[in-house]
C-alpha cells in the first residue's frame, strides 16, 4: 500500500501492527507526536506516554491540551509544518530541553487527578450530588 512505500523511503519510520502491549511500544518511544484534527474528549495516548516520561507534541484540539499539560508542546492543529518540525527537532536534539520536558511529563502523570482512588472518589461525589439533586426535586 501507499503508506508502506512512503515509510520505506524514510528509513526511520515503521508502521506497527495493532497491539495491546503499549508498554513495549512506549519503551521504544522518545517523543509522542499527536497532531489530531478531531475534538477528542481526552488524549489518552498523551497520559499513557507521560507515565513513561515521554514528552508529547500535540495539537490544540478537544481534550488533548488538557491531557498534555506541561508535559509537552501544544500547537494549533493547523500550525505550519515548520512549527511542528521545530518542536520535535528541539526535543530530539536538545538534551537539556528533552530531560526537562520528560521530567515534567512524568510529574504531570503523577498529579492527584490521575490517581485511580482520587478519580473514583470524584466519580462517587458527582453521583452522590446527582442523586441528592434528584431527591430534592422529587421532594418539592
Amino acid at each position: 500500500a501507499e503508506i508502506e512505500r512512503t515509510l520505506a523511503s524514510l528509513g526511520n519510520a515503521v508502521l506497527e501492527s495493532r497491539t495491546s502491549d503499549m508498554k513495549t511500544v512506549y519503551g521504544r518511544t522518545k517523543i509522542l507526536l499527536a497532531p489530531s484534527k478531531w475534538e477528542e474528549a481526552w488524549g489518552r495516548v498523551a497520559s499513557e506516554a507521560h507515565c513513561s516520561g515521554i514528552p508529547v507534541v500535540g495539537s490544540r484540539r478537544g481534550g488533548l491540551p488538557e491531557a498534555i499539560g506541561n508535559g509537552g508542546v501544544i500547537l494549533d492543529y493547523d500550525a505550519p509544518l515548520a512549527d511542528w518540525v521545530a518542536a520535535i527537532r528541539r526535543l530530539w536534539t536538545d538534551k537539556a530541553d528533552y530531560d526537562r520536558m520528560s521530567a515534567a511529563a512524568r510529574l504531570f502523570a503523577e498529579r492527584p487527578q490521575m490517581n485511580p482512588d482520587n478519580q473514583f472518589a470524584t466519580f462517587m461525589d458527582v453521583l452522590n450530588r446527582a442523586v441528592e439533586g434528584q431527591s430534592l426535586r422529587k421532594a418539592s
